[in-house]
């Protein structure tokens, strides 16, 4: 008696009995061959894309050879000179360009640049009281016709700076740091040795424009310009009426020659 094939819908459950065919290995095979055409073209797209990178890479490469040629054929390159110093312990010289002429040259300095300087007495320090001070940078020059009259000219850049003392700031400390944060181009500093301590002031840049002055305005003045905070006034313009603090430096600018021309 032959056995029939039992079927359902979307699968083959037996082929019939003694039939002897391997139905999962046909059907895995059918599937397989299936597959090909989309395996091709899976493939094909990986070695176009491969393909593309390389070209990618070929066009960055040279691109990169493209802007080397081109900084070897500037004239600038070839045109190019150097400069070295004697003693580079005095004077170096920048990377030089292309239109610097050969040549051999000798520098002298003469001075150097320096801020001003200033410091009050040990006195001083102990008897602040509250107020204004006022610095004001600018220029002091002497009038060589009628010495030593020496005028004092405003930095025409820097406006004058106000600082408020108040009652808890008239320690040496206290006004040094409402100084130092005031930003007016000056730095103030505590001196302090066997015979006491005193505020020194200095410019925060050389150079002649950054001499300073100070006006000290006290809040309940005394009328003695040597006590309270009177005794920090500076003006250089006026000799020693007008100031109380000593001056220790003057500002001055750079002086050199190079092959005997003072620049």
């Amino acid at each position: 008696m032959t056995t029939t094939t039992s079927t359902t819908t979307g699968s083959i459950s037996s082929a019939g009995i003694g039939s002897g065919l391997d139905v999962k290995s046909i059907i895995s095979s059918l599937m397989a061959v299936e597959s090909q055409p989309l395996q091709l073209l899976q493939d094909k797209a990986s070695t176009v894309s491969t393909e593309i990178s390389a070209v990618g890479q070929i066009q960055s490469l040279a691109s990169t050879m493209s802007d080397k040629a081109h900084a070897l054929s500037s004239t600038s390159l070839w045109t190019q000179t150097t400069s070295n110093s004697a003693d580079t312990t005095v004077v170096t010289a920048d990377t030089s360009t292309g239109t610097a002429a050969a040549g051999d040259y000798s520098v002298s300095v003469q001075q150097l640049a320096q801020g001003q300087t200033v410091t009050s007495s040990i006195a001083a320090g102990s008897g602040l009281t509250a107020g204004t001070l006022t610095i004001q940078l600018g220029t002091y020059a002497t009038d060589s016709a009628t010495p030593p009259n020496t005028t004092f000219t405003n930095q025409p850049a820097a406006s004058p700076v106000s600082i408020t003392i108040g009652p808890g700031d008239t320690s040496l400390s206290a006004i040094r740091d409402k100084i130092n944060s005031a930003n007016a181009g000056v730095s103030a500093y505590i001196i302090t040795d066997a015979n006491g301590s005193r505020l020194s002031l200095r410019s925060t840049t050389t150079g002649a424009a950054n001499g300073f002055k100070i006006m000290a305005t006290e809040a309940a003045d005394d009328g003695d310009p040597t006590t309270g905070l009177s005794a920090l006034n500076f003006d250089g313009s006026t000799g020693a009426t007008g100031s109380q603090l000593t001056l220790n430096q003057v500002a001055l600018n750079a002086k050199a020659t190079v092959n005997g021309i003072a620049i």
